[in-house]
């Protein structure tokens, strides 16, 4: 999610450096000199190291939504905010939060499952949302 997240604001940088969005020829230079410090770090597509002009080279993180933080998105107060949870091929970009499971009760049930149904527990043993 975090280089989908990375381009939207490259395409959003761009748009804002033309004048008209259907001129293909305004939007394509426009591209080629966008440089972003977005979620993964710093994007330059002007960077002369890149395979071609207008290309750049990204490296991912993971990120994770979880509830709101004003000082995330824009000084604005929003429901959900994306946080880094994992920076392996981008460790200059510092973790915010740890990756937790988006489903707790699935956890827990799986985890009950693994221990005790799989050992010969019957259905009757299991949690209410199990027994289906």
């Amino acid at each position: 999610m975090g280089s989908t997240y990375s381009l939207f604001k490259i395409v959003i940088e761009t748009l804002k450096m033309v004048n008209n969005p259907h001129d293909r020829q305004a939007v394509a230079h426009a591209i080629s000199e966008v440089n972003n410090d977005g979620v993964c770090g710093p994007l330059i597509l002007a960077a002369k190291t890149n395979p071609a002009k207008g290309i750049g080279i990204i490296k991912p993180v993971g990120i994770q939504w979880k509830p709101g933080s004003t000082s995330l998105v824009g000084h604005r107060k929003c429901a959900w905010s994306p946080w880094v949870v994992d920076n392996t091929l981008n460790s200059h970009i510092p973790i915010q939060a740890k990756l937790e499971p988006t489903r707790q009760s699935w956890a827990l049930s799986r985890d009950f499952c693994e221990t005790n149904f799989f050992f010969g527990a019957s259905k009757q043993t299991l949690p209410p949302s199990m027994n289906r």
